[in-house]
Parts: C-alpha cells; sequence; structure tokens
C-alpha cells in the first residue's frame, strides 16, 4: 500500500499576540511640549492564540481536497505548514512526492531581481535543477505570457504578473502536490482559465491535488473531497458537495445588517429569516441545478401593514442575478399583521452550480420607502450532477463563475440549400 501524500497527525500552530501599547509620534510631541515625563515601560502581556488546534487528516494519492471554511480559520495556514513555510507548534505533518505550491502573490520572489533570475531562484527553492530550469525556461515564460517584462525587475510587476509567473514556475516543477491558495483570483478570466484547465491535467495525471477557495462552485468543480475549518478546528471532512452544504449553512448565519447599506427601516415590521425550503417546509441548503426553488420569508409586524410590496433578489458575488417584485406582477398581499411568512415559488432559474444568497425588501404599498430589508450572503448552493461532465463552453476545468445562468435553446442543423423547417413557420 502506497503512504499518504499529505498527513496532518494531530498538528497545531500557536501565535503569541502581544498587547503592550506603545507611544507614537503624536504622543510623545504632545508630551514633550506639556514637559512630561517619559512614561514607565509596563511589561507587554502576552495571548496564546491558535490558528489550527489539534487538526487531523490523510490525503491519498491522486485525491482532489478542497479545503474551505470563514477568514481565519486556519485555511492558509495549513498549507503553509505542507509547503514549509511555517512550523507546527505541535504534533506532526508528512508530504511525500514533489511539491507544487501557490499559497501567497511574490511568495519567493526577490523584488529586485528579474523575472528571469526569479523563475531560476523560485524553481531551486522548488527542486528543480538549473538543467531543468534552462530546458523548461521558454515553456515557461511562455505560459506567463509575461516574455515582454522577463528582463524587468518585478518589484515593477503588478500582482497579477506575480501569479502568472509564479504559477507558470510552480506548475513546470512537475507536482506529485500541488496547493493552490486563492491567489489565483487576482489574475485575468483568461489566465484563471488556462490554470483551471493545466490544473484539471494535472489530476487526470493522477496527481493530488488541494485547494483553498471560498468558493463552492469552484470547490465542487475541481474536488471529491473537502476539509471545513473553523477555528482553527477540524469540523468536517466528507464529499466536496456535503462539506459544502455544512459551510453555507454556517455563512447563512452572517447576515448584513440593513443599516449598513443606508436603508431605512421601520420599528414596526422585521424579516426574521429568509430560507430556501423543501416542501414539507424544513431549509434547504443546497439544491440540485433545475430545481424550483421556493422563498420562505419569516416576519413580524408590531402593528398592521396594508397593500405591501415583496422584491427577492437572487444573490451571486454579491450581484443580483434574478429579481422578483409582488408589486409589478400585480399580486395582492394581504395585510402583514403578527407573526408570519410569505410563500415565493421560483420558476426553474437555469443557475450554474455555485452558491447564492438572498436580499429580500419589503416596501410600502407606493414603493416609495423600504419597511424591512434582509441580505444573506450565502444561503443556498446549486449542486452539481455527478453525471455533467462540463460546464460553460464545454471545458471540463471551466469554473462556474464564468456564468451566472446557463440558457436551454432550440438547436438545428440547416446545411447550404436547405430550409430551416423553423425559419419557414416563422415565415408562414
Amino acid at each position: 500500500m502506497s503512504r499518504p501524500a499529505v498527513v496532518f497527525d494531530h498538528v497545531s500552530k500557536m501565535y503569541s499576540l502581544s498587547h503592550q501599547k506603545t507611544e507614537n509620534l503624536k504622543d510623545r510631541l504632545t508630551r514633550m511640549l506639556k514637559g512630561g515625563k517619559a512614561p514607565v515601560q509596563t511589561q507587554a502581556e502576552s495571548e496564546d492564540f491558535y490558528a489550527l488546534r489539534d487538526v487531523s487528516f490523510e490525503i491519498q494519492p491522486g485525491e482532489s481536497v478542497g479545503i474551505i471554511g470563514p477568514n481565519g480559520s486556519g485555511k492558509s495556514t495549513s498549507l503553509k505548514i505542507l509547503a514549509g513555510v511555517t512550523k507546527p507548534s505541535s504534533g506532526r505533518f508528512e508530504l511525500n512526492g514533489r511539491l507544487g505550491a501557490l499559497i501567497e502573490v511574490g511568495a519567493g520572489f526577490h523584488v529586485e531581481m528579474t523575472g528571469r533570475e526569479n523563475v531560476y531562484m523560485n524553481g531551486s527553492i522548488l527542486g528543480m535543477s538549473k538543467k531543468e530550469i534552462d530546458r523548461k525556461f521558454d515553456s515557461i515564460v511562455d505560459f506567463s505570457e509575461i516574455e515582454q517584462f522577463i528582463d524587468t525587475p518585478v518589484k515593477h510587476y503588478s500582482s497579477g504578473m506575480y501569479v502568472r509567473l509564479g504559477f507558470a514556475v510552480a506548475i513546470h516543477n512537475e507536482p506529485e502536490v500541488m496547493l493552490v491558495d486563492e491567489v489565483l483570483a487576482v489574475g485575468d478570466l483568461g489566465f484563471q482559465k488556462k490554470c483551471f484547465k493545466k490544473m484539471e491535467d494535472l489530476k487526470k495525471d493522477g496527481r493530488t491535488f488541494i485547494l483553498v477557495s471560498h468558493s463552492m462552485g469552484q470547490i465542487q468543480e475541481m474536488c471529491k473531497r473537502a476539509i471545513m475549518l473553523k477555528n482553527g478546528v477540524l469540523v468536517a471532512d466528507d464529499k466536496a458537495a456535503d462539506v459544502s452544504g455544512r459551510y453555507i449553512e454556517l455563512m447563512s448565519e452572517q447576515v448584513v445588517d440593513p443599516t449598513d447599506e443606508g436603508e431605512s427601516n421601520t420599528a414596526n415590521l422585521d424579516i426574521i429569516d429568509v430560507n430556501l425550503v423543501g416542501v414539507d417546509g424544513s431549509p434547504l441548503a443546497h439544491v440540485p441545478v433545475e430545481a424550483h426553488l421556493m422563498v420562505r420569508i419569516d416576519y413580524e409586524a408590531k402593528e398592521p401593514v396594508d397593500g405591501a410590496r415583496v422584491v427577492i433578489n437572487v444573490l451571486r458575488m454579491g450581484s443580483a442575478v434574478y429579481r422578483i417584485n409582488s408589486g409589478i406582477q400585480g399580486v395582492p398581499l394581504a395585510p402583514l399583521s403578527g407573526k408570519g411568512h410569505i410563500l415565493c415559488t421560483l420558476p426553474n432559474l437555469f443557475l450554474f452550480p455555485n452558491a447564492y444568497g438572498f436580499d429580500v425588501l419589503i416596501w410600502d404599498a407606493k414603493q416609495s420607502s423600504i419597511l424591512a430589508r434582509k441580505i444573506i450572503r450565502e444561503s443556498f448552493t446549486i449542486m452539481r450532477p455527478e453525471e455533467l461532465a462540463t460546464l460553460g463552453c464545454g471545458c471540463p476545468s471551466e469554473p462556474a463563475e464564468r456564468s451566472f445562468i446557463y440558457g436551454h435553446a432550440r438547436w438545428e442543423h440547416v446545411p447550404d440549400g436547405a430550409h430551416s423547417p423553423a425559419a419557414m413557420q416563422i415565415a408562414q
């Protein structure tokens, strides 16, 4: 039996945080003008902070695994331990196989050196010999698409150029284990697509692939398995679809306060919760592609509200991809009084597999002021069918973010000289 590609055995990473207040220049000048004495230096108080706490898992050769979790959960710390950037405070980790890592913009680069010099330095750090780098150099530069700037010091590079060159070097290391953090987010869409295609090729070759991302569509697209961390603790390790659902449930609790958006609210009406629900009324965290969506809006009205209009925005990455307005539809709602709920069944939206949220507003009868509003960044996930082999333009590696909606249309092929039955029908 082959050795695991990655082993985390009760790994913890602790940092000591100092809380000593130091005197800044403004404080010092003010004190000197007032003839004050220098402050007495007090001993700094420190606090132990665990970025990771007793985390254990194994990844087998050829597995594709996503690491997800809220900000500050320990995702990037895990990759930095694997990449050798930092060491665990306790526990044991193993990485068996040649490593390719892209975990931070500019990691492994020296800003005063040119792109060419950094290719050789970064390649040697990753374990490539000079002869190997010589042989692969033209291919690295070609993949990065920055040939014009290869002899320019990288301190003049944009963040996107850093990522291009860093990924090109890492991928040409022919890694057996590939670690990728969310640094690809700074690259343009064309280069991202190229990177995902290359990573898909690595997966097909049986390489081990570990991805950190906040995009559940990306995790489901690229990974079969996912590990979720929260506050440095491993809380889930299962199929990517199942763990993505748990992540959405966790993130749906993070609701934006409508007052932060500059919207007005009344003390008489409050939206308590917004959920996607099944036929039995129970909340759903993930639904299949092409499913009808039933939205339940729970409210509490301290005084009756007549003629309310309800607007539901389906959100993706902060943008509304679908909007429905009960007032524009001419749907009268009974007066809102006490506690109750509103149900709205949306048609098949043909949404791409990804994470979506809601922005729900209740307006007055004239739609001149907002009575209540609730925004949930990520409320549910459209799941990718197991049998669906391709997305977008038919490229298996194309991330779901390329579009929000996929269309259904009527297709036909009309050879030269033939007549289109559809066109003839329209003409008649």
